[in-house]
């Protein structure tokens, strides 16, 4: 688990450094704003730490890294650059083990809770696709109509639609069968989801 965990923060270190030399050889500028609150994870270091370890692994991995990689898979498909496609194709092998080990690391989680815990998780799962959902169709928000260039399309970059269709897609073909077969009632959850929720880790909007 230590040596997965491990490669998963090499993994981010260096996805950040894949990226920023992939924007300096498109000539343009790599400054970015950093929010600084989504680098640190809450974590309680007077309560046990299982339960906390299986609901971030749920949040971050099973569900966060899982959409990723269908987004990313969906721009690795859509590309014609070769410098982006091969890009795109480290991120997305990487992103699908990050979600993988997620998956896994959950499962033994699981066992070493007690089901109360589980049901908390369960019960607090139509926020938690809130959040997800909030943070994804975010995307382009307010620009549902724009036309991509072909430049755009060379990159790979997905319209807005495209990029929503993918998110519910993933939610629907992967993140609810699986949750489902865990035991949580997550088919239910999303149905219900607090539509609008905002991330702790998001500003919200005006």
């Amino acid at each position: 688990i230590l040596g997965c965990a491990s490669r998963v923060v090499q993994d981010e270190v260096r996805h950040v450094q894949l990226c920023a030399d992939l924007v300096a050889v498109m000539g343009e500028d790599m400054t970015a704003e950093i929010y600084e609150p989504a680098l640190f994870v809450p974590f309680d270091t007077e309560s046990e730490a299982a339960p906390q370890l299986l609901s971030l692994t749920i949040g971050l991995f099973c569900m966060g890294e899982t959409v990723s990689s269908h987004l990313i898979g969906a721009t690795y498909e859509k590309t014609g650059h070769p410098l982006v496609k091969e890009a795109m194709k480290r991120l997305y092998s990487d992103e699908q083990f990050h979600a993988e080990f997620g998956w896994n690391l959950a499962a033994v989680l699981a066992q070493h809770v007690e089901p109360g815990v589980l049901e908390a998780i369960g019960a607090g799962l139509d926020q938690s696709f809130g959040e997800l959902e909030t943070m994804c169709t975010s995307y382009g928000e307010g620009a549902d109509d724009m036309v991509l260039t072909d430049e755009d399309r060379l990159l790979g970059s997905l319209s807005v639609p495209e990029h929503r269709a993918c998110f519910y897609q993933a939610v629907d073909s992967e993140l609810v069968p699986r949750l489902e077969k865990m035991g949580f009632p997550a088919r239910a959850k999303w149905e219900a989801r607090e539509i609008g929720a905002t991330p702790a880790a998001m500003p919200a909007h005006d």
